[in-house]
């Protein structure tokens, strides 16, 4: 399951948006405080509609493009969390594939700091890539003999 927002969350992200959009074309398109068609559209569109870890194409596939989400790169309190430079596409299941990646920081020996989007994304890619793995084994094992 993904992570859950909180409704203060949701509504700070709405403010942001709308904000962001009020005098743009942008504004044309009926934002309803969902990323598909909403606040993520150009964020995606940036990102050619890929995945930035697995590459899943939701310009391909609808049912891929369903599975598109907004990802960011910097931990809560970052002053530039909610810059859009720090925020990727991400199928859903990359966008939690590690979704304790934040607290291990320290652990693992992580740094934020200074670090470019595409550092960021690099940083962050094995932990997703070492977990779709290891779910890849499960359904190898568990899922697709019942289809022989």
């Amino acid at each position: 399951m993904g992570r859950k927002w909180t409704q203060e969350e949701k509504d700070r992200m709405r403010e942001i948006m709308r904000a962001k959009y009020a005098n743009s074309t942008a504004a044309a398109v009926s934002y309803s405080g969902e990323s598909l068609r909403g606040y993520g559209h150009q964020i995606y569109q940036r990102d050619g509609f890929k995945c930035v870890y697995c590459g899943a194409d939701g310009s391909k596939s609808f049912d891929t493009w369903l599975t598109l989400t907004c990802d960011h790169l910097l931990p809560k309190g970052y002053p530039e969390r909610e810059n859009e430079d720090f925020i990727v596409t991400a199928c859903n299941f990359c966008n939690v594939a590690e979704n304790r990646y934040f607290s291990k920081v320290e652990k693992l020996g992580l740094k934020f700091d200074g670090l470019t989007r595409e550092q960021l994304i690099s940083q962050r890619k094995p932990f997703v890539e070492e977990v779709r793995r290891k779910f890849k084994e499960f359904w190898e094992k568990e899922v697709f003999p019942l289809n022989e």
